[in-house]
């Protein structure tokens, strides 16, 4: 019988490691792809830049077209995570250019924060995580 109970016992801790390492990889593989999608917007948020102020010799952001960008990605990768709430995925998009910032700031910048709202990502009541937040900054240096 000690053998016995001795097996259950190390059969739930085999079960616990198990389950926690397939909710990591899980949260891991999220968290890489909102990364990703981040970089993927600050980067082509950067590429919109106001064309009369830059004939002036000012590198301004058009954030209008910046935010539409960072809205069709956010929609796509909503779709190719699979979120049934497409809500759920929130970002905000802060520029630093000549028009924003004082002469002497430096190159414009553009960063863009990502936010998922999920349910609990792991299945043990020891570890809740219900939110992924990362950020992206881009800056344009040879400006």
């Amino acid at each position: 019988m000690k053998v016995f109970l001795i097996f259950i016992g190390l059969l739930m801790i085999q079960v616990g490691f198990i389950s926690y390492q397939g909710d990591l990889a899980r949260y891991l593989k999220m968290s890489a792809d909102i990364k990703a999608l981040a970089e993927e917007c600050a980067v082509g948020a950067a590429q919109y830049y106001d064309e009369a102020a830059y004939g002036q010799g000012l590198m301004v952001i058009n954030q209008t077209e910046a935010t539409k960008l960072i809205a069709y990605l956010a929609g796509l990768a909503a779709d190719r995570l699979g979120l049934q709430d497409p809500s759920a995925l929130t970002w905000q998009l802060h520029v630093t250019d000549d028009q924003t910032a004082a002469a002497s700031a430096g190159p414009p910048v553009v960063t863009v924060e990502m936010q998922l709202q999920t349910p609990d990502l792991f299945r043990l009541s020891l570890i809740e995580v219900r939110q992924i937040k990362r950020s992206a900054r881009y800056e344009l240096a040879h400006f």
